[in-house]
């Protein structure tokens, strides 16, 4: 026979309840933080990378035009394969 004490229940019931509130919502927070991030991170390196190619081939705004346009890009396509499984989860939790 297979007799859980009460202790037990409550504190898998208190497990359950901190992952439901806090762990799953910060969870959610940090990756969309991680994504801004990444956004950043994207964008200011394309640019960065485009002043400097810029400096070294003294061609003033066509590398930093393409680092930023580049950035954007990866920016842009970062953000959707991060994004699309957690879009497919919630798409799935409505139904």
């Amino acid at each position: 026979m297979n007799v859980r004490s009460p202790y037990a229940m409550y504190q898998r019931a208190y497990r359950i309840v901190i992952r439901e509130r806090f762990v799953d919502k910060w969870g959610l927070a940090f990756k969309l933080i991680g994504v801004g991030f990444y956004i950043s991170f994207c964008i200011v390196g394309g640019v960065l990378l485009g002043l400097w190619l810029d400096r070294k081939l003294e061609s003033e705004p066509i590398f930093v035009l393409l680092g930023l346009v580049l950035g954007l890009v990866a920016a842009f396509w970062g953000v959707y394969q991060m994004l699309t499984p957690f879009m497919k989860d919630n798409k799935r939790e409505r139904r």
